[in-house]
């Protein structure tokens, strides 16, 4: 969960009365498509602590329980030092954001994420953008929509590299992989851990650069959430040795993942340059 989710999760436990979406939209400065999202999140998260989350049409949410929620306060996700963070790594984790994000995003929702200020933010896209001006990646803003990201998957591999080579990987892996993350879910935690298992068991061999094979396969493994490939991914396209693709073919049947070209490619990649 993020700052603005626990906050929502604490202000629903607090208040007498329902709360509507509309209404925290408006505290929040969020759209209502974002609070719904949110409210899926903090669902979820209140039942697992056993509270009742009470949700009636037309009239709002409220959480009930017998305890104060205060431990969600402690396990907030969120970059609440991000400010104090050195540019390159600044840099690298909104680049980061936008990546792992498959649909727009807003400078409020990006405000709200690292917790700074929405000119701030405005100067970090502005600096990223500079950064990215001699590659074909762009983050397009479109109005009332949010920020896109566009790149191809080849590009964003090498612009990965070098952005990461100037943050230390202990500092990164903190970052990025503990339970209080804002980049990867707990299921697609766990998913990173079993594909990392079944590629050491495949290949016999250990990883060069860890935080960045683990990064990338987080990568794939969130946009076959999201999309829900159906059926297994052909690798006959991908130009890389036999061994490599009958090893890409046994993770996705053990792990019961499915991947598409473009994510075949990136695990290729990540096989032949960091294991």
């Amino acid at each position: 969960m993020n700052n603005r989710q626990v906050d929502i999760m604490i202000d629903l436990q607090n208040t007498s009365v329902p709360i509507t979406g509309i209404e925290l939209a408006r505290k929040y400065g969020v759209s209502i498509r974002t609070i719904r999202n949110d409210i899926k999140i903090i669902e979820e998260a209140a039942i697992k602590a056993d509270a009742t989350f009470i949700k009636k049409q037309n009239v709002g949410m409220q959480i009930i329980s017998s305890s104060p929620l205060t431990k969600f306060i402690d396990e907030r996700k969120g970059l609440n030092d991000y400010i104090r963070f050195e540019l390159s790594e600044q840099r690298f984790l909104l680049l980061a954001y936008f990546l792992l994000n498959d649909q727009p995003i807003t400078i409020d929702e990006l405000a709200s994420t690292f917790d700074i200020s929405k000119g701030t933010v405005v100067s970090r896209i502005t600096d990223l953008k500079k950064v990215l001006s001699e590659s074909s990646i762009r983050i397009k803003g479109i109005k009332n929509k949010g920020y896109f990201f566009i790149h191809d998957g080849t590009e964003i591999l090498n612009i990965v590299d070098v952005l990461t080579k100037e943050i230390g990987i202990a500092r990164l892996n903190n970052l990025f992989f503990n339970s209080n993350n804002i980049f990867f879910e707990e299921k697609t935690l766990i998913k990173i851990s079993e594909v990392e298992s079944i590629l050491q068991e495949e290949l016999l061999c250990s990883n060069s650069n860890p935080f960045l094979f683990r990064f990338w396969l987080g990568y794939i493994i969130k946009r076959a959430y999201i999309h829900d490939h159906k059926s297994l991914s052909s690798t006959k396209k991908a130009k890389s040795s036999t061994k490599i693709l009958n090893v890409i073919s046994q993770v996705q049947k053990r792990a019961d993942i499915v991947f598409d070209e473009n994510d075949i490619n990136i695990l290729r990649f990540c096989l032949l340059n960091y294991t």
